[in-house]
């Protein structure tokens, strides 16, 4: 069937077959030496070892232990039971919630036999017809040094200006006024870790989109709003793509149904801390730097309903997200970058961020959901037109407002904000470093929603979005994809502008008349205090300096991104190998120096790399290194590899670096500024 049939509005080019480095289940890649039927072909290549299946009930009090349930295979009640960290709310899961079942295999990967499960699932009269499927892995980090702090806080520093931050001293008294508002970041770390600073998530992507957000929504930490903590919700649970869910330390990999629980305890958690938080937060955002590509399934392989919105795992996403919406969350989700810049394949919006084109369900919708809501006056939820969009996707825009050089094709969307060298604060524990993509946009737009409610609670969520947006710089591009709110044009967040615009005819006592309006990007992108003290720093360390070894080849080479998986890539890591990689063009030449300064724990993986330059149009062209070069960016005594190149024409650039270490080979991506 087309998978895209219940939600016209999703872009078809979204779906690929084959090896996917952003998400998704493994494709079939099975020959015809393996059976035409399914029963001939071999379960665990065809699924994720240690992967659920999910199906809905056709009523929430049936019982998910079905009549012929093969052995050894468990059933829960997918957001009651599903996770044991799962903070959910006392009583059945409600309305469409209480349908899901999960079952779970828990003999050894290898005899779990999935067609028995489905079969069995198939032939009960409870189970509904065409919704039993396998919780294939999806894919998080939508982001992509020099160990100096004074280059570190350099950066971040530029990073303020460009999104227009505020200070804790331009809001002064007005902090006082302020009111509770839960942000809830739905990513790789568990809630395990609210306030138990001790645990080691296995992924820091979670912690760095949490201080970029609490440094928006929070500045300076003043007391006023740190009360209200940010509050963590896992949905990567895997270390690897085959490894069991580890509900403590999360991982780098996660599926459908464990970010459709993420969501879940994170409307469960806010509404625990209403009844008994000191000071109880009166609204929620939603953090989604994540998401996956639909695949397109072999008729004959069991994934071939992974990507189908009316089965169990991707479903549960979209029904978490109805519900979330119901109780009057403001979701933001990652529109997603591109792991091979410059290579087809990797085109249109990610899920969820895709929901974007759908309607967030009315007051009488939600009552037929079992997800009625009171719809305080105070705090009104609801619009009277059907404009309000499930999901708020969020674009990434360099600092020119050009997208990311990992920008995917066809997924420009009308919500955007800087994405490039976020440079996030020091937290105790995890290594700052220089993100880029769209997990950091994302950041930015709920750190400014958050900021935005704390002020002004009584607007409703839609009515702080089209705030937001309309408050924003416009950029003059157009919208490759268009949500239900109808935008037509890209425009770049500008947090101050949000909040001078939200405060505009309030009391001056309680919301801060900041008289902001959005601007252009700073013709150097507030990048010169960055580049003196990378200058200082790199003429200080050890350098190597090369006129030759890099050789141009045209188009890039778009292979199958190497993994330790056959199925998935490695994610984007959250310790960048070359965060602050630029090119200095200096004056009257062609001429450009790039430097390289690799992180030390890479030294000696790196098997080959290569930089991609971009002209003002988007054409790429591929220039590798060679033996030389590689041997100096693999020298630890080694701080900075310099190479000369001619950059007649360049707009933007990015690098590709090649790993092979002890977790198997990978690539990494990363962005170059060019001065």
């Amino acid at each position: 069937m087309n998978v895209y049939a219940r939600f016209p509005f999703a872009l078809p080019v979204l779906t690929v077959a084959g090896v996917l480095s952003l998400a998704g289940c493994p494709a079939d890649d099975t020959d015809d030496e393996a059976g035409d039927d399914v029963g001939d072909t071999d379960s665990e290549a065809l699924t994720c070892p240690n992967a659920r299946v999910v199906a809905l009930l056709d009523d929430p009090a049936d019982d998910c232990e079905i009549d012929g349930l093969p052995a050894n295979w468990t059933a829960l009640r997918l957001f009651e039971e599903g996770s044991p960290g799962l903070m959910t709310i006392p009583g059945d899961a409600p309305g469409e919630l209480g349908r899901y079942c999960s079952y779970a295999f828990d003999g050894a990967s290898e005899d779990a036999d999935y067609e028995e499960l489905l079969a069995a699932l198939d032939a009960s009269a409870s189970v509904t017809e065409d919704t039993a499927a396998i919780d294939c892995v999806a894919r998080l980090a939508q982001a992509n040094t020099t160990e100096s702090e004074a280059v570190h806080l350099a950066l971040r520093d530029a990073f303020r200006l460009n999104i227009d931050s505020v200070g804790s001293d331009e809001l002064g008294a007005t902090l006082a006024a302020i009111q509770p508002v839960d942000v809830g970041l739905v990513d790789t770390v568990s809630h395990s870790f609210n306030g138990n600073p001790a645990l080691t998530p296995v992924n820091s992507h979670g912690i760095q989109m949490g201080e970029l957000i609490e440094g928006i929504r929070c500045p300076g930490s003043a007391p006023e709003c740190v009360i209200t903590p940010l509050q963590f919700h896992l949905a990567m649970t895997r270390e690897s793509w085959d490894s069991a869910p580890n509900w403590d330390n999360g991982g780098h990999f996660g599926s459908q149904a464990d970010i459709a629980m993420g969501i879940y305890d994170a409307l469960a958690n806010w509404k625990r801390r209403q009844q008994m938080a000191p000071q109880p937060p009166v609204r929620l955002v939603i953090n989604l730097s994540l998401g996956w590509e639909p695949i397109a399934g072999d008729a004959d392989s069991l994934l071939a309903d992974a990507a189908d919105f009316e089965r169990g795992p991707s479903r549960a996403v979209y029904d978490a997200l109805r519900y979330a919406a119901c109780e009057g969350a403001l979701v933001f989700a990652a529109a997603g970058n591109n792991p091979e810049p410059g290579c087809d394949g990797h085109e249109g919006v990610l899920i969820p961020a895709t929901f974007q084109g759908e309607a967030a369900p009315t007051a009488s919708e939600c009552a037929a959901l079992g997800f009625e809501a009171p719809d305080d006056p105070e705090l009104p939820i609801f619009a009277d037109a059907a404009t309000r969009p499930l999901v708020y996707a969020v674009g990434g825009l360099d600092s020119r407002d050009a997208p990311l050089p990992n920008a995917r094709a066809d997924a420009q969307v009308a919500l955007a904000a800087l994405g490039a060298n976020s440079a996030s604060g020091k937290v105790p524990g995890v290594t700052s470093l220089a993100l880029t993509g769209t997990s950091v946009s994302t950041a930015v737009a709920s750190g400014t929603a958050a900021l935005v409610w704390s002020y002004r609670p009584e607007l409703r969520p839609d009515e702080v979005a089209d705030l937001i947006y309309a408050s924003a710089w416009p950029t003059g591009a157009s919208v490759d994809a268009v949500g239900v709110d109808g935008h037509a044009e890209v425009r770049r967040i500008c947090v101050c502008a949000a909040l001078s615009s939200a405060c505009a005819d309030q009391d001056p006592a309680e919301c801060p008349q900041l008289d902001c309006t959005a601007v252009a990007p700073a013709a150097d992108a507030n990048l010169g205090d960055f580049f003196e003290e990378f200058d200082a720093v790199i003429g200080a360390g050890t350098s190597e300096s090369f006129t030759e070894g890099l050789s141009a080849e045209g188009d890039p080479v778009c292979e199958e991104n190497a993994s330790a998986s056959p199925f998935l890539a490695s994610p984007q890591p959250e310790l960048p190998i070359c965060p602050h990689c630029n090119i200095d063009t200096g004056p009257g030449t062609s001429m450009a120096t790039l430097h390289m300064a690799i992180d030390p724990s890479y030294a000696g993986t790196i098997t080959a790399a290569s930089l991609t330059s971009f002209d003002e149009v988007g054409t790429p062209t591929t220039h590798r290194f060679d033996a030389t070069i590689l041997a100096s960016l693999n020298d630890l005594a080694i701080e900075s590899t310099q190479v000369l190149v001619d950059a007649t024409g360049w707009d933007s650039a990015v690098l590709d670096f090649t790993i092979e270490d002890l977790a198997g080979a990978s690539t990494q991506s990363g962005p170059v500024t060019i001065r």
